[in-house]
């Protein structure tokens, strides 16, 4: 994923690419041009003529090899009730079905409840996400539509490729993974790309520690850099002659960095307020006995054969909606086994590289259109002074 961005990056730069870069960049540009999955008409659908397939896919499903262990427990003490009944019948203790029905309508209010909060905060990450990719698209449209020149000067090359690192580093900081050696070198690859670009013998790890050291919330010294950047790229364009009409671009430019900002404060507080573990243990518990009671309460109203799989099923069922609450109520993953099941940020990332990229290639193309219609171009040149 890593590599990826750091290609689509390096296009961001500007990089005069090698061919083999070039054939390498090509290839995972065909990969980009997938559709945006944050795109609500582009987004998965389930057809509701899958319902076949949905069936049969369940010996695959993740959920189920999550929850296979808990289902499996109840199950094994299920037919052992049931052996224990067939062998000595009357010796085990008879539950009536009325607690059950009382114990089931609240555990039904719970799941119902959890579900729900857990989808807000679900929703909550995709919109933090949302605003992430707005804002870099608002910073490198800014940095290229008020360049000085038609070639890109270094201060806006760092910037442009600050802002296609900060949705990596703000992945790796969600999910608490900036300490890892692994993470931290694929970091320094990225960053890597933009160092090539400029004359400088600093390395992309050294400075990165340099920075880290300053601030380990990476995410936030990279908002801070790109802070630091703005004054540069202002005092570059007003010795030039720009801005005759006023800082709207420098206040257009700080209100992407706000949002930004914004945005990783709203990531951190869903990451640090979970939902209460005293109500996910007290809705474990509570699915967990009514679960255990079900074979002392049918063993002898049913044939075994018909009791265990009703067990099965009914363990399955509810212990799958309640790992699907805990599973979406962190939208941005804690570990491996989460890729597929919370959202594809590494995907949203790729394409904000994309974005990256594409960005003054749109505005080349686009500005010279306004002559047919008889207007000029909003080329920058046109507006410097000699």
């Amino acid at each position: 994923m890593i590599r990826r961005l750091a290609l689509v990056a390096s296009a961001a730069a500007f990089v005069p690419p090698s061919w083999e870069r070039r054939m390498e960049l090509r290839s995972v540009l065909e990969e980009l041009r997938e559709p945006s999955p944050i795109l609500v008409t582009e987004g998965p659908k389930l057809r509701s003529d899958a319902w076949l397939d949905n069936l049969m896919s369940i010996p695959r499903s993740r959920i189920l090899r999550r929850v296979g262990s808990h289902v499996t427990a109840t199950t094994a003490w299920a037919a052992a009730v049931l052996y224990a009944n067939e062998v000595a019948p009357g010796s085990l203790p008879v539950v009536s079905p009325t607690p059950l029905q009382v114990l089931g309508t609240a555990i039904s209010l719970l799941l119902a409840f959890r579900t729900s909060q857990s989808y807000d905060r679900f929703w909550n990450g995709r919109d933090v996400w949302s605003d992430v990719w707005s804002s870099c698209r608002g910073l490198k449209r800014s940095i290229v539509t008020w360049r000085s020149s038609d070639a890109l000067d270094d201060v806006s090359k760092v910037a442009l490729g600050l802002t296609a690192l900060y949705p990596a580093t703000l992945i790796h900081h969600l999910r608490s993974e900036l300490d890892d050696p692994s993470t931290r070198r694929d970091l320094e690859k990225l960053l890597g790309v933009f160092f090539e670009t400029l004359d400088t013998p600093q390395s992309p790890g050294l400075w990165l520690a340099k920075v880290s050291a300053v601030d380990e919330n990476l995410p936030l010294a990279i908002i801070d850099v790109l802070a630091i950047l703005q004054r540069d790229l202002r005092s570059d364009r007003l010795r030039r002659g720009l801005f005759d009409d006023g800082e709207f671009a420098i206040a257009n430019y700080e209100a992407h960095l706000d949002r930004l900002g914004r945005s990783l404060s709203n990531a951190e507080k869903i990451v640090v307020t979970p939902v209460p573990p005293s109500y996910t243990r007290h809705t474990s518990r509570l699915l967990s006995i009514w679960a255990l009671a079900l074979p002392l309460t049918f063993a002898n109203l049913e044939p075994p054969f018909v009791v265990l799989p009703f067990v099965i099923i009914l363990s399955w069922a509810l212990f799958a909606l309640e790992e699907i609450g805990k599973i979406i109520e962190e939208p941005f993953g804690t570990d491996s086994e989460d890729i597929g099941l919370d959202l594809p940020l590494e995907k949203y990332a790729s394409r904000i590289a994309k974005d990256v990229l594409n960005v003054q290639d749109h505005h080349d193309a686009l500005a010279p259109l306004l002559a047919d219609l008889g207007l000029r171009g909003a080329g920058v040149d046109e507006q410097a002074q000699p």
